[in-house]
């Protein structure tokens, strides 16, 4: 067969962890023709009409589910937008102002 048993176990295992793209093969800077081409490896690796394995299709389904989210550019964006944590902006101290040297001094004065 295509698809060895223990690998589709262990690919169903491990989705869970993983990101989308993760998940398809592909880094997250790929475009939609590389997901779609990571999209149709992984329909042929692990469609239940080619794979006699039991859970053949909850592993079809969540590849389909993971190119149907990341082949809409909308909710891609969502998606990545979720992936990044909330980076808080670090606080900084109030930048201190300085004055001129001639502005030190007595007004009308001017010492060298």
């Amino acid at each position: 067969p295509l698809v060895a048993m223990a690998d589709l176990d262990v690919f169903l295992t491990e989705a869970p962890g993983k990101s989308l793209y993760a998940l398809l093969g592909v880094p997250h800077t790929s475009t939609i023709a590389e997901l779609k081409k990571a999209y149709r490896r992984l329909c042929l690796w692990c469609h239940p009409d080619k794979t006699p394995h039991p859970r053949a299709a909850d592993a079809f389904l969540l590849v389909c589910s993971a190119f149907e989210l990341l082949s809409d550019p909308a909710r891609r964006k969502a998606y990545d937008a979720s992936l990044r944590p909330a980076i808080p902006k670090p606080a900084f101290a109030k930048p201190r102002v300085y004055e001129p040297a001639f502005a030190r001094t007595q007004a009308g004065a001017f010492s060298p």
